[in-house]
């Protein structure tokens, strides 16, 4: 142990290592929190659209509360806000934006000196203290332009990050519009085989009795139960579609396949054909998608850091200074001293690591023209799809109108007696066909319509939000 009168002349000292204390007093601590496999799957089980949460986030991002809660109907719009609030997706874009934030907060510190204290005993006699205190600082100086480099290149990380999380929203959003409007041509499509199958029966029933009278030839009857078969097979199919694209909408919103079983869903402008009219000019659409989309602006980011990392790495260059004062009190006698000190540039002046950084925004670069380059062949072929998709739609409503007044023709005539059940039956039939082609030509209209959309990543209907206004967190 070192006596307490050896400090009497050392009142800085003492002074450096209490300010030091209270430095250390000062550190964060670390705050565990265990992930558990079950702790987690009985949450995302519990997950509903009645979530006090999801509710608050909605009201951040609507300005008000919702009127009712939870909704009576469940349109676009509310059901976005709920994927952006659910979908893991997100959660996962919010941790990388977090991440670069708290990059950008690393960039932005200075180095710290180092301080050493360095007792020693001599064991000298005369009646002098046999105890010799050093104490020294090591205080690094950084050569100007590597600061500001690393925080150049942390913002422009943390500007791609939420880019990205724009992007992503964009995504998320898209996927459920798809899936909705794939359960409500489901639901369309099970109505109208179901009444296929319906008429269907009917007539094998009525050709069973002609066959038995005589009427008909037993090859007439096996080709209607083989369209019956048909008929019955389509229907199940239709069912099983139905189904299938319930369970992809609660995926697309981050939810068990449960969560749904009593919403109620409004299809809006989704449950028919697709508005384009107002879409604006094509220059207009490629200049939105490659100047303005989230993902283009990201990669535009990232060429930033990339630059930015450059400029650091040749600031790396030239060596940092190390200013190093010192104090010790050598048996009653002080001494104070002053080093300067820096890395000699002998073996390398880091051209390796410049070369890397040069290689590297050469590379997101060319990752730049190619993500341009994919997003203007989508847009164009977007546009042609939506093109072919609507006169496909065009063709496919007239020939529904058609089948419709023969089918208002048929029936008129059957009940005035002029034809007989079997050729009701078979009209009705032929309507049935045509509303289920035209059922399969919107549920095409709206897919070439949201690749359009998707090739922007705007909304072009005014269907909802692109981009949560704000944060789950």
């Amino acid at each position: 142990m070192i006596p307490p009168r050896l400090f009497s002349g050392s009142r800085s000292a003492v002074l450096l290592l209490v300010a030091a204390a209270v430095l250390l007093d000062g550190c964060v601590r670390y705050q565990p929190r265990p992930l558990s496999a079950e702790n987690a799957a009985t949450a995302l089980a519990a997950r509903s659209l009645r979530d006090a949460g999801l509710k608050r986030f909605m009201t951040q991002n609507l300005g008000h509360e919702p009127a009712s809660w939870p909704l009576p109907q469940w349109d676009l719009g509310a059901l976005t806000l709920a994927a952006w609030y659910f979908h893991p997706d997100m959660a996962v874009a919010r941790a990388q934006v977090a991440a670069a934030q708290a990059d950008k907060k690393a960039a932005g510190e200075r180095p710290n000196p180092d301080f050493s204290f360095t007792p020693e005993y001599t064991g000298n006699p005369g009646g002098l203290s046999p105890w010799t205190l050093g104490f020294a600082l090591d205080w690094p100086l950084e050569t100007p332009g590597k600061r500001a480099g690393r925080l150049a290149a942390a913002a422009a990380g943390e500007k791609s990050a939420d880019y990205q999380l724009a992007s992503t929203a964009w995504s998320v959003r898209s996927r459920l519009r798809a899936a909705l409007v794939s359960l409500w041509a489901a639901q369309q499509t099970e109505k109208w085989t179901d009444r296929r199958l319906a008429d269907e029966s009917a007539s094998f029933a009525l050709l069973e009795k002609q066959l038995t009278a005589g009427e008909i030839a037993a090859v007439e009857l096996a080709r209607a139960h083989t369209t019956l078969e048909q008929a019955r097979l389509a229907a199940e199919d239709a069912r099983r579609q139905r189904r299938l694209a319930r369970v992809a909408v609660a995926q697309a919103l981050g939810l068990p396949g449960s969560a749904l079983a009593e919403t109620p869903l409004d299809f809006g402008c989704l449950a028919g054909e697709p508005s384009p009219a107002g879409l604006p000019p094509a220059d207009e659409l490629q200049k939105m998608a490659l100047q303005t989309r989230p993902d283009i602006l990201a990669a535009l980011a990232e060429y930033e850091a990339a630059e930015a990392n450059l400029r650091l790495e040749i600031a790396r260059q030239y060596p940092d200074f190390h200013l190093g004062p010192g104090y010790t009190w050598d048996q009653g006698a002080k001494r104070w001293s002053l080093g300067v000190g820096f890395t000699l540039p002998v073996f390398n002046r880091n051209r390796g690591a410049i070369a890397q950084a040069e290689a590297n925004r050469t590379a997101v670069r060319a990752k730049f023209d190619a993500l341009q380059t994919s997003v203007l062949g989508a847009l164009e072929n977007a546009r042609a799809g939506l093109q072919s998709a609507e006169e496909s739609l065009r063709t496919a409503d007239e020939l529904e109108r058609q089948q419709q007044a023969r089918f208002a023709a048929a029936q008129a005539c059957f009940s005035a007696g002029e034809i007989g059940r079997l050729e009701f039956l078979q009209s009705s039939g032929q309507y049935d066909e045509a509303v289920l082609d035209h059922l399969n030509s919107l549920a095409q209209a709206q897919a070439a319509f949201a690749a359009l959309q998707d090739a922007v990543q705007r909304p072009l209907d005014g269907t909802g939000p692109a981009q949560p206004a704000a944060s789950a967190n």
